[in-house]
């Protein structure tokens, strides 16, 4: 599910563009969204150290289910924000400070990664590792396309630009839901010296 947020604000990014950041010439208005980008990952390595030392002292588990929920609340969260022509620049504000927060909790996620590793036996773990590094984010592509197809199909036109791309923040709380299960399911992992 890695990166899964981030392809779905690609999907809907001309649509946000002119919401959020709107201007006479279009391009600066996508290009204002995919600075947002850049918002989101200066905060990764601020939610990396909070939720890895968290973890550190208090198990993995718990601080990547309060990440992943973090990821998929802060996502649904873009899809009842109000836009610029209901509320002026406070609707650029109020999305900039929602991509910090959101970052804070991707940050998290990546920094729990090691959740998959320790789960698994010994003569698995570089594969886990390679699977989780290299196929999240393909796997939270594929994912992300998929919402695309869906909502675009039945928000055909106009329909996507009024409330279709909403839907496609909305859909960040699968992520959550499909973490909850499986972490849940996860045995306490045990404080591992060296992974070896």
């Amino acid at each position: 599910m890695d990166l899964f947020d981030l392809f779905i604000l690609l999907y809907v990014a001309p649509v946000v563009g002119q919401l959020f950041f709107p201007s006479d010439i279009p391009v600066l208005s996508l290009a204002a969204v995919y600075a947002s980008f850049a918002v989101t990952l200066i905060m990764r390595p601020v939610g990396s150290a909070i939720f890895g030392a968290y973890a550190d002292k208090h198990g993995r588990k718990g601080a990547m289910i309060v990440a992943f929920v973090g990821v998929g609340v802060a996502s649904a969260l873009f899809g009842v924000l109000p836009t610029v022509d209901q509320v002026g620049i406070m609707a650029s504000i109020i999305f900039l400070v929602l991509r910090l927060v959101q970052g804070i909790f991707v940050g998290g996620v990546v920094a729990t990664h090691t959740i998959g590793t320790e789960s698994v036996p010994p003569q698995w773990r570089g594969t886990m590792s390679g699977i989780i590094g290299g196929g999240g984010a393909g796997f939270g592509a594929l994912l992300a396309s998929i919402v695309y197809f869906i909502v675009s199909a039945a928000s055909p036109n106009e329909a996507f630009n009024e409330w279709g791309w909403r839907m496609m923040f909305f859909s960040g709380i699968l992520s959550s839901i499909f973490g909850i299960y499986v972490f849940k399911a996860l045995e306490r992992i045990p404080v591992m010296g060296s992974i070896a």
